[in-house]
């Protein structure tokens, strides 16, 4: 098995721990969004490369929703935020020029759910807003759970 086959696996476990101690709770989320479920965080944690964090944040914005029309939440935030947290962020690969996008959806601290999409770094602004729409389109099923850590009925 080659290493960059592992990488984004492991980077996944290393966000999960930081995304649902208390702190990052009350960290303000970049915005929110409305699933079947309620209200979601949503946070950038770390943006591909050549890409700023805020092109980022409109980026992830726009192609979630594309893939759930009138979900974004208008207005101010405010504390205590929600505990269902969308996390986006990309990971360098150990092969040139590539990296792994990935979301992370997590309750409170139990993560339940993720997608990846490895990118190209010098990825246009177009090709990355598809990736975001293509990943936010397979969590769709994921974010409708209301109670995603609930033991599944029989």
């Amino acid at each position: 098995m080659r290493i960059w086959t592992i990488l984004p696996f492991l980077g996944s476990i290393a966000v999960s721990a930081c995304t649902g101690s208390p702190v990052t709770l009350a960290t303000p989320p970049d915005f929110e969004l409305e699933t079947p479920a309620g209200i979601a965080s949503v946070s950038i944690r770390e943006s591909p490369p050549g890409t700023t964090d805020a092109g980022f944040e409109r980026l992830v914005a726009s192609g979630m929703e594309s893939e759930m029309p009138g979900s974004l939440v208008k207005g101010p935030m405010v504390a205590p935020f929600p505990t269902r947290r969308i996390v986006w962020h990309a990971n360098p690969t150990a092969a040139p020029g590539v990296s792994v996008l990935i979301v992370n959806v997590f309750d409170g601290s139990y993560p339940f759910a993720y997608q990846q999409q490895v990118v190209a770094n010098d990825a246009p602004p177009g090709v990355l807003l598809s990736a975001i729409a293509s990943m936010t389109s397979r969590l769709a099923v994921d974010l409708d759970q209301s109670n995603p850590g609930a033991p599944a009925q029989l």
